[in-house]
């Protein structure tokens, strides 16, 4: 099996959230994030570094290519969930390029808050 995902840089993720509609009560951590961003440039970012509210605005992660489902089934497996959009940017990324029939997901540790409800990607 080879690795269908990678994460971002820190520069990619800066040019995501420059360009997001962002409300104007999250400017401030916005501020303070895309400075930290730009600093960090090439690094690998990392979804720890952002506030729960952000999150929603940065997507971590890039398909490497894009797999044919042929309508099959995909099951996504995390180590570590937290706020759960790490296992969402991968459905997304995968449904809206590889077209599988269902995804299913499955976090091995983790606090995901919405723990039984059903994830919804429209």
């Amino acid at each position: 099996m080879t690795d269908t995902f990678s994460k971002i840089t820190c520069e990619e993720a800066y040019l995501q959230l420059r360009v997001a509609v962002v409300p104007k009560v999250l400017w401030k951590d916005r501020n303070r994030l895309l400075s930290d961003l730009k600093v960090a440039g090439a690094d690998t970012f990392s979804m720890k570094q952002v506030k729960g509210a952000l999150r929603e605005y940065i997507n971590p992660l890039r398909l490497l290519a894009p797999v044919d489902m042929n309508g099959g089934d995909v099951w996504l497996v995390d180590d570590l969930v937290s706020s759960g959009q790490t296992l969402v940017s991968a459905a997304l990324l995968l449904g809206q390029q590889c077209h599988p029939a269902r995804i299913s997901a499955i976090g091995l540790l983790g606090s995901y808050h919405h723990a039984n409800k059903p994830f919804d990607p429209s």
